[in-house]
């Protein structure tokens, strides 16, 4: 957005007050990329302690 603001007659838009603009406005970023995975499932299922 910064960026494109610069292209088109804004050269003094500064990232941050474009961010708290975008903000107010209740508007989000793009988010890319997959979630991390943290954990791995088995094969079967997990039979429980026996002591």
């Amino acid at each position: 957005m910064t960026q494109w603001l610069r292209r088109n007659g804004f050269p003094d838009a500064s990232k941050h007050t474009v961010d708290r603009l975008v903000r107010e406005e209740g508007m989000n970023g793009l988010v890319g990329g997959r979630k991390t995975r943290t954990t791995i499932p088995g094969k079967t299922a997990a039979e429980p302690a026996t002591c």
